[in-house]
């Protein structure tokens, strides 16, 4: 055991930054505490590792380390929380947003209070989407605090994000206002995207989300139709389809 940990711990200081991200990898999977609790120092340490790949498996190492057992490092938290404060790098932020989410839901909550959401990295906004679906449904108490938030997210100029934003809304809010703007971007959506599978999944939101609130969405005949436009016919039969569900009972 002894060999095995000073193996590893070479490789965690090795000057190569692939090697001790890999390393690193391998220690999210490693259950063994006694195995473990040598090598925190290292893992921590390379939390300030100058490359991004580096720090961004450090921080799923310290989240599995403190999930494995608590007393090895028990400050993982406040370590994240730390670290989240001065990383520039989206990937390794939303990693760490994300392992903070698990570990303490509080301070995750402070840091989404604290951000200027527009100006994020989609990353980060898509991490904090999920955080909220995942939130909404143990804290009644802070819907409306996340639909403000959320309906800030469907304002963004990333697809993926937008898409999220207004799936989310649609759970948290059955409300006029909610259906119909989540329904107003998958529309935007079905038009703008190229992809067709991308312009599918949109219209389907539609139509399940009229299955649910029947009578909100019939103003929204006219813009569906523009996704005629479309050379798919597989894309201008979903959208006339979900048309004549809207217009049948005139």
């Amino acid at each position: 055991m002894i060999l095995v940990c000073n193996a590893i711990q070479h490789d965690l200081q090795h000057p190569n930054e692939f090697i001790r991200g890999n390393t690193l990898r391998f220690l999210s999977k490693l259950k063994e505490p006694e195995l473990l609790e040598p090598l925190v120092p290292s893992c921590r340490q390379c939390l300030e590792h100058r490359h991004a790949y580096v720090r961004k498996n450090a921080v799923f190492a310290i989240n599995s380390i403190y999930k494995v057992s608590e007393h090895l490092i028990p400050d993982a938290p406040e370590l994240l929380a730390d670290f989240l404060a001065v990383e520039s790098d989206a990937t390794c932020r939303r990693n760490a947003f994300v392992c903070l989410g698990q570990l303490d839901r509080e301070a995750a909550l402070r840091y989404i209070q604290e951000q200027t959401i527009a100006s994020l990295d989609p990353l980060i906004q898509l991490s904090f989407i999920e955080f909220i679906r995942r939130d909404a449904s143990i804290a009644p108490d802070l819907k409306n605090q996340y639909l403000i938030i959320v309906s800030e997210l469907l304002d963004s100029t990333n697809s993926a994000v937008v898409y999220e934003a207004a799936t989310t809304l649609s759970v948290l809010s059955n409300s006029q206002v909610a259906v119909t703007s989540a329904a107003g971007k998958f529309i935007e959506l079905a038009i703008k995207e190229a992809n067709n599978n991308v312009k599918l999944i949109a219209l389907e939101r539609v139509s399940e989300l009229h299955a649910k609130n029947e009578g909100m969405l019939d103003d929204t005949c006219l813009d569906i139709l523009r996704v005629l436009s479309s050379p798919s016919m597989e894309v201008r039969a979903a959208a006339l389809d979900i048309t004549l569900k809207l217009v049948s009972k005139f």
